[in-house]
C-alpha cells in the first residue's frame, strides 16, 4: 500500500514541478511583491505637475510671502551644502561665505534641515519681543561674556550647561550644536565679534539677529533673481537647487484676476486655486467666563480658506493636504507673534509627549529597537504567506481531482490503486509541491536581503534597522511556519479533496467551497488584533478552533505562546487531521466514481456512516 501511495504522490509532484507554468508562478511571486513595493512610488513620480495659484487677500500679501519662505527652506539647505563644491562657488551668492552661513554649513545635514526654518523665524524676530530681555549690570554682563567666550575656546565641543544668563537668552537652535565640534567653532567665530563689542545683552542679541536677517534676505533675493531671470542659464541654475519635497510635483503660477484664475481651473489649465481671506490669522476667541462672542466674532475667529478645483480632481487630495499643512504653520507663526509668545515657549507648549520605549528581558530593562517592533508584526506576514500557500495548494488539489474525474482518468488510476491510496498519494504529492513553492519563496526573500546593498545605502540601512534577515531566519518563525503549513494543508486538503470527489465540474464545486472559503477568511480578519495581543483571550480561544489553529498559532509566534499551548494545539491538529482524512476517504471512495447529478448533503452524510468496503447504491438507481 505504501509503495503505491508513494508512486501516486511522486506522479502528482513531478507532474506539477516539471511544468514551466509552475516555475513561472513561483518566480512571479517575488516579482509581484517587487512591483507592489516599487511601482506606487514610480507612479506617483509620473503624475503631471499640479499647477496652482493663490488669491491672497491678506494685507500686502504677507501670507504668500511667508508661505514661499517656508516652502523654500529645503532649497536653501541644498544651496548651503553645494558651497563645498569649489568648482561651483563662482555661480553661488557671495553671502554664503559669511560667518553665519559658515556656522550653518558646519552643522550635520539632518540638524540643518531641522533647525533652518526655526533659525529664519528668529532672524525676523519682532523687535517688541526684545523688550522682554532682562538687563544686566556691567559686572554681571562682563562675567557672563567671559564665561561664554571661555566655553567656546579651544577644540572642546561641549558647552558648559551652567553658562547663564547669556546662553538662556539665545535661540536654542544656536546653542544646542554639541553634536558638531565644527559647528561649535563656527558659531563662536560668527558671534564672538558682536559679543566682544556688545555693552549689554540686548545689543548683543539684536546684532546677531540683524546679521541673520541680512544674510537670509540677500540669499532670498539671489534666489528669486535667478528664478525669474530672463537668462535661461540662470533659471536652470535656480532649478538645480529645488530640493523641496514638492519640487517637480507642485508649481505655483503667478496670480492674475480671481475671475481669470477660476476660468483657468474650469478649463483644466490650472489644477487648483487657493483663496486666502483678508485676515488669515483671525480674531482671538474670547473667554466664555468674561464675555459672549457674537456670531461675527465667531466667524472671524475661524477664517475661511477656500480650495477650488474641478470634479475630476476631487479624488486627488495631495496638493490640498500639502498646502494646508504649510498654511497652518504660516498662520500659527503669525498667531504666536500676535499673542507676543516667545517662539521657544510656543514650541514647548505645542510639543508632544514622547515615551522612551523599554522592554523587560530576562528580568532586566532593555532598549526597544525597530527590529523588536517589526518582529512582533512579522508573524502577520508569515500568516499571509501561510494562507496563500495552503489555499493555493489545496485549491490545486481540488481542481486536479475534478479534472481527472471529468476526463475519466480517475477510472484508469483506480484500476491499479485503491481509492485511499489514490487520495493519500494526491495529498502527499501536492504537499511536496507546496513545500517546494514555500522553499523557493524563502530563497528569494533571503536573496533579496543579501542583495539589499546593491539597491542603495538607504534600503540596506532599512533592512538592517528592521532586522529583516534575523526575522526571516528566526528558528521559531520557520519551525512554526513549517509545522503549521503541513497540518493546515492536510486539514484543508482533506476537505477539498472530498468536495472535489463529488463534483463533476468547477462550477458545481463553487457552491460547496463557500463554507471552506469562509473558514479561511476569518483568520485573515483576526491577523492584526491577534498580533497586537498574541496571548490575549481572542488569540487563545481561536487557537483551539481547528480550522483556525494553524493560522492563529503562527500569528502568535511573536508572543510567543507557551510550550504547553504549542503541544496542545499540535495534538488537536493531529486528531482533527486524522478525522478529516478518515471522513474524506469515505467520501472520496464513493464520490470519485459517481457521475450525473451531484449528491445532496444528506446523501453525503450517509456515506460517512457507511462501513469501509461497502458498496453504495444511489436511491435513484434502485427505483
Amino acid at each position: 500500500m505504501v509503495n503505491k501511495t508513494y508512486m501516486v504522490a511522486r506522479r502528482e509532484f513531478l507532474e506539477n514541478v516539471r511544468t514551466k507554468t509552475f516555475w513561472i508562478g513561483i518566480l512571479m511571486f517575488p516579482v509581484i511583491w517587487a512591483v507592489v513595493l516599487t511601482v506606487p512610488s514610480l507612479l506617483s513620480k509620473a503624475k503631471s505637475v499640479r499647477k496652482y495659484a493663490i488669491v491672497d487677500k491678506s494685507e500686502s500679501g504677507w501670507f504668500t510671502q511667508d508661505f514661499e519662505r517656508l516652502t523654500r527652506m529645503p532649497d536653501i539647505v541644498k544651496l548651503l551644502n553645494a558651497w563645498d563644491d569649489e568648482s561651483r562657488r563662482d555661480q553661488l551668492p557671495s553671502e554664503l561665505g559669511g560667518g553665519f552661513f559658515q556656522f550653518l554649513r558646519a552643522l550635520p545635514e539632518e540638524k540643518l534641515r531641522e533647525d533652518l526654518p526655526q533659525l529664519q523665524r528668529f532672524s525676523e524676530i519682532d523687535p517688541k519681543l526684545l523688550d522682554r530681555i532682562p538687563t544686566l549690570d556691567e559686572e554681571k554682563w562682563s562675567e557672563a561674556k567671559a564665561m561664554f567666550i571661555a566655553a567656546f575656546s579651544g577644540d572642546n565641543a561641549e558647552l558648559n550647561k551652567d553658562i547663564k544668563p547669556v546662553r538662556n537668552l539665545l535661540p536654542g537652535q544656536l546653542v544646542d550644536v554639541r553634536a558638531s565640534p565644527e559647528a561649535t567653532r563656527g558659531l563662536m567665530s560668527w558671534m564672538r565679534p558682536s559679543l566682544e563689542k556688545a555693552e549689554d545683552v540686548r545689543t548683543f542679541v539684536i546684532a546677531n539677529f540683524e546679521a541673520m536677517k541680512r544674510e537670509f534676505g540677500a540669499l532670498r533675493e539671489w534666489w528669486w533673481r535667478l528664478a525669474t531671470s530672463k537668462d535661461e542659464n540662470e533659471r536652470k541654475l535656480a532649478q538645480e537647487f529645488k530640493a523641496s519635497k514638492e519640487a517637480g510635483r507642485f508649481e505655483r503660477v503667478e496670480s492674475t484676476s480671481e475671475g481669470d484664475l477660476r476660468s483657468r481651473v474650469d478649463k483644466g489649465n490650472l489644477f487648483a486655486l487657493f483663496i486666502v481671506p483678508e485676515d488669515p490669522v483671525g480674531l482671538r476667541p474670547k473667554s466664555e467666563k468674561t464675555s459672549t462672542e457674537s456670531p461675527e466674532d465667531k466667524e472671524r475667529s475661524s477664517p475661511k480658506f477656500t480650495y477650488v478645483t474641478t470634479q475630476e480632481h476631487l479624488a486627488d487630495q495631495e496638493l490640498r493636504d500639502w498646502f494646508q499643512d504649510k498654511a497652518t504653520k504660516v498662520v500659527r507663526d503669525r498667531r504666536i507673534a500676535k499673542l507676543r509668545v516667545n517662539e521657544s515657549d510656543a514650541d514647548w507648549l505645542g510639543s508632544e509627549i514622547r515615551f522612551d520605549e523599554k522592554q523587560m528581558k530576562g528580568g532586566e530593562e532593555a532598549e526597544v529597537s525597530k527590529g523588536d517592533v517589526v518582529g512582533q508584526f512579522a508573524p502577520v506576514v508569515f500568516v499571509y504567506l501561510l494562507w496563500i500557500s495552503v489555499f493555493t495548494i489545496a485549491n490545486l488539489l481540488l481542481t486536479n481531482t475534478i479534472e481527472e474525474k471529468s476526463n475519466r482518468l480517475i477510472e484508469v488510476l483506480l484500476s491499479s490503486v485503491s481509492p485511499l491510496q489514490l487520495m493519500m498519494g494526491k495529498i502527499l504529492g501536492l504537499a511536496g509541491t507546496g513545500l517546494t513553492m514555500v522553499a523557493s519563496w524563502a530563497f528569494f526573500a533571503i536573496l533579496g536581503i543579501k542583495l539589499a546593498p546593491l539597491l542603495g545605502d538607504n534600503f540596506a540601512a532599512t533592512v538592517g534597522n528592521w532586522g529583516l534577515e534575523q526575522i526571516i531566519t528566526n528558528p521559531r518563525y520557520l519551525a512554526s511556519f513549517l509545522i503549521y503549513f503541513v497540518f493546515g494543508y492536510l486539514l484543508y486538503a482533506a476537505l477539498l479533496v472530498g468536495i472535489g470527489s463529488v463534483c463533476n465540474s468547477l462550477k458545481e464545486a463553487q457552491n460547496l467551497m463557500q463554507p471552506v472559503v469562509l473558514m479561511l477568511i476569518v483568520p485573515l480578519l483576526a491577523m492584526i488584533p491577534i498580533a497586537q495581543e498574541p496571548n490575549g483571550t481572542l488569540a487563545k480561544v481561536m487557537s483551539y478552533i481547528p480550522p483556525f489553529t494553524p493560522f492563529v498559532m503562527m500569528n502568535r509566534a511573536g508572543g510567543p505562546p507557551s510550550l504547553v499551548e504549542y503541544g496542545l494545539t499540535t495534538l488537536l491538529l493531529i486528531a482533527t487531521v486524522g478525522v478529516a482524512i478518515l471522513f474524506a476517504a469515505k467520501i472520496f471512495r464513493i464520490g470519485v466514481l459517481m457521475t450525473g447529478k451531484p449528491p445532496k448533503i444528506r446523501e453525503i452524510l450517509s456515506w460517512l456512516k457507511a462501513p469501509v468496503g461497502s458498496v453504495y447504491v444511489r436511491e435513484e438507481q434502485n427505483n
